[in-house]
Parts: C-alpha cells; sequence; structure tokens
C-alpha cells in the first residue's frame, strides 16, 4: 500500500495533465491482485491534506482483496462463455487454494440463466431460506 498525506511530495509522483487530480492532496492505493499478478489499483483520494489511519489502508486492502475476486471470477466466466455451445467439451480452470484439502467432482454450466434485472428481492426472507436448505439438501 501505498499511503502519502501529501502526494506531491512524495518521489515517485508524477503530475499527469487532463487526469482532474489536481484539486487531490492525500493518496492511499492498493494493488489489485489476480493469480498472482497485479491487475489494477484501488485509490482513494482527499481533497484534505491528511495521514491514512492503518484501520483505513486494511479494509482498502481488503476491498481490494475482494475485487481481485471478482476480476478473475469474470475473466473465467468470460472463459467459459468463449467456450460456447451446447456439446460437452473439457475446460480446465486452475483456481487459487482457499483453504487446504483437495476437492474433485463436476461442474455444470449453466447457459439459460436470467439477467440481473429479472430477478426479484423476497418479501419473505425465511421462507427463501427453507426453500435454499430444501434445495441444496
Amino acid at each position: 500500500a501505498v499511503a502519502v498525506a501529501e502526494a506531491e511530495r512524495h518521489p515517485r509522483f508524477k503530475f499527469l495533465p487532463k487526469t482532474g487530480e489536481e484539486r487531490f492532496v492525500s493518496f492511499l492505493g492498493v494493488p489489485v491482485v489476480q493469480g498472482g499478478e497485479v491487475a489494477g489499483c484501488l485509490v482513494v483520494q482527499t481533497e484534505q491534506a491528511r495521514t491514512f489511519e492503518e484501520q483505513e489502508i486494511q479494509l482498502l486492502q481488503t476491498v481490494a482483496h475482494q475485487v481481485g475476486g471478482l476480476v478473475e471470477g469474470l475473466n473465467s466466466t468470460a472463459l467459459i462463455a468463449a467456450s460456447g455451445g451446447s456439446e460437452r467439451r473439457e475446460l480446465r480452470l486452475v483456481g487459487v487454494a482457499a483453504a487446504p484439502g483437495v476437492a474433485v467432482g463436476r461442474a455444470v454450466v449453466e447457459r439459460g440463466l436470467l439477467p440481473l434485472h429479472a430477478y426479484q428481492a423476497s418479501g419473505e426472507p425465511e421462507v427463501e431460506l427453507v426453500r435454499l436448505d430444501v434445495a441444496v439438501a
């Protein structure tokens, strides 16, 4: 993480015209990592000079970690979509272990999913939890 109360004073600061960042003073940036590689940077900037607290840095690192996982998931989804067709085919996806152990199973790709806007929030979450328990039992 790079956390600087006054970004212009940082030895590696470089002003880029036309970015609209002139008004920002403080800078906090953390890497977004995807598959062990840096995929980008999550940045928070403020108009007033300030020192970022350790908790704020840790929070942004947590968010960046989640974003990295989302990007990785989107890339996997795009890879699956690109495999296309209704015929059976093999596709190897390599993941990152989140816990020790081995899992072996069969994956099924459902191509008939509804767009996100077609789903509605339930007015009865307790009923939905029971339905979920039945579905995965």
